[in-house]
Order: structure tokens, then sequence, then C-alpha cells
């Protein structure tokens, strides 16, 4: 008898033990759990924050390329418009082309100016984005 409660002390101790194991591996399972929610929260914010500045950059291209057509339609209409004038009077003719070739350049410049930020509005989207990705890996 005295060898049977041995046998059963022995066996609530290393059940004891066994139980105390599953308890610590258990607080860190929990642990663990947590961190990983609190990381998908980060990046749920972090999404919809990046998804708002794209959608942003995505809105701005579409007004700049509207405004580039709309700069286009003008610089061709203008052309179109020196081409077709005839005036009598020569020194009429040559101020009304001197202003038309003004506005013609000043619309070009316009326009290259207007390519000059959407090419810069896009390399700062592609750069943001690398950055973002890198930022994403190490995390």
């Amino acid at each position: 008898m005295s060898d049977e409660i041995g046998n059963k002390d022995e066996e609530i101790s290393k059940l004891r033990r066994k139980n105390e194991s599953l308890d610590r591996k258990c607080a860190r399972m929990r642990e663990y759990v947590k961190n990983l929610t609190s990381k998908c929260k980060e990046w749920e914010e972090t999404y919809s924050e990046k998804e708002n500045v794209s959608q942003t950059f995505q809105r701005k291209y579409k007004e700049a390329m509207s405004k580039i057509t709309a700069l286009n339609y003008q610089l061709n209409s203008t052309s179109l418009s020196v081409a077709s004038s005839h005036c009598n009077d020569s020194k009429y003719s040559r101020k009304a082309i001197a202003t038309d070739s003004s506005v013609v350049s000043q619309l070009k410049n316009n326009v290259g100016r207007k390519d000059e930020k959407i090419a810069s509005l896009k390399r700062r989207l592609l750069e943001r984005s690398v950055v973002d990705e890198n930022a994403g890996t190490r995390s």
C-alpha cells in the first residue's frame, strides 16, 4: 500500500509539472496572439491611410490629365486660328501672329510644367510605395 501511495504521489507530481508547463505555454500563446492582433490593427490603420493617399493621388492625376487635355485643346485651337486667320493689313497680321505665337508658347510652357508636375507626383508615389513596402517587409 505504501508503494501504491508513493506511485500515486509521483504521478500527481508529474501531472502538476505538466500542468504548470502547459500553463506557461498557454500564457506565451496568449501573448503571441495579443501581439499578432496588435500588428493586424496597425496594418489595417496603415493600409487605410495608404489607400486614402493613393486615392488622393489618383484623383489629382485625373485632374492633371484633364487639365492637360484642355490645354492641348486650347493649343490646337489657337494653332488653327493662327493658320486660318487672313488679314489684309500685313502689319495687323504680324501683330496677330506674334500674339498668337506668344499664347502658343505660354500654353506649351504650361503643358511642360504640368508634365513635370505629373512626373514628379508619379516619382513621389513610387518612392512612397517602395518605402511602404520596405517598411511592411521589416514588420
